[in-house]
């Protein structure tokens, strides 16, 4: 989502729902998070489900769902990225630009207990427990959120299985077309303060 927008929406979640807790649902780590949105908008939320739900941040807890990169796959000459909270290694990032090492590490890790997210020239592995479903419902269910007052933003396909948990869910504009058909509702980021008169 763009930033712009995403402020807006923020600055309505804020204003029409004081006492609704604001988590995200993250493809990236907490730290890319933290730089992209900047730290306003991130001190806005009271948890999130980072890296596919790799890392889980609320209430002043954490839970984290560690990985082990294969020590072989380590000796390859891509940039590997570690991501970890307090020790743990929740995401690694590999930034593999010739085509033929990225197959040979794609088909080393297939075999291995792990989910792998492949758009070239970047690899990403986490727990294959990992989702950003579990980890929004788990967030929702241990700090006690009726899963029929949640709301939840998304702008890609990726997103629907988490949006399809609760009633509301949302599709910014602009957003992949089987998003845009599927979710309750489409958001228009200049027309927040109307969209979320449905919470009165």
């Amino acid at each position: 989502m763009h930033k712009e927008k995403f402020r807006k929406l923020c600055q309505c979640l804020t204003l029409y729902g004081a006492i609704c807790p604001i988590i995200s649902g993250y493809f990236l780590s907490v730290e890319q998070a933290r730089r992209k949105l900047g730290k306003t908008l991130f001190s806005l939320f009271k948890g999130g489900a980072f890296a596919d739900g790799g890392l889980l941040l609320y209430d002043g807890r954490n839970r984290c769902l560690s990985v082990e990169l294969l020590p072989d796959v380590n000796g390859e000459s891509a940039k590997i990225t570690a991501h970890s909270y307090e020790g743990q290694v929740y995401k690694y990032s590999m930034l593999v630009y010739e085509k033929e090492q990225r197959e040979n590490i794609l088909s080393r890790l297939k075999a291995k207990p792990y989910q792998v997210f492949y758009k070239p020239p970047l690899i990403t592995v986490v727990h294959k427990e990992a989702g950003k479903k579990k980890g929004v419902l788990h967030i929702c269910k241990v700090l006690a959120f009726p899963l029929e007052q949640v709301l939840i933003v998304g702008n890609s396909q990726k997103d629907w299985e988490m949006m399809s948990a609760v009633p509301h869910s949302c599709a910014v504009m602009n957003s992949e077309p089987f998003l845009t058909e599927h979710a309750r509702y489409t958001l228009n980021p200049d027309r927040l303060p109307a969209f979320f008169r449905f919470r009165e």
